[in-house]
């Protein structure tokens, strides 16, 4: 069975920064190693619109890849980017005052 895990996130942004938060100083590479992956099957891509073919060709090497391999973007990918944003403007008008 083919598996290739895809995380546009692998630590929530509650923690991020924070210089004495358990995982500060693990970097995600080194997380999802921890867990067992080989390193050689923990691919970092950039999904952006000019590198939208190297990111489709790493999905598809490890989608071809017979072992358990994880795919860790480094931001939101932009169609995922424009959706957040949309939704974020169409709730900002919903917003009432329920007490002062």
């Amino acid at each position: 069975m083919t598996e290739a895990f895809i995380f546009d996130a692998v630590r929530t942004p509650r923690g991020k920064g924070k210089k004495d938060g358990a995982l500060y100083s693990v970097k995600p590479v080194d997380l999802v190693a921890g867990l067992g992956v080989p390193r050689d099957h923990i691919r970092v891509v950039e999904p952006t619109r000019h590198k939208k073919d190297h990111t489709v060709a790493t999905i598809q090497q490890e989608l071809a890849y017979e072992g358990v391999s994880v795919i860790i973007a480094r931001r939101a990918c932009v169609t995922y980017a424009k959706e957040i944003k949309a939704l974020k403007t169409a709730r900002s008008g919903d917003i009432a005052v329920v007490a002062e």
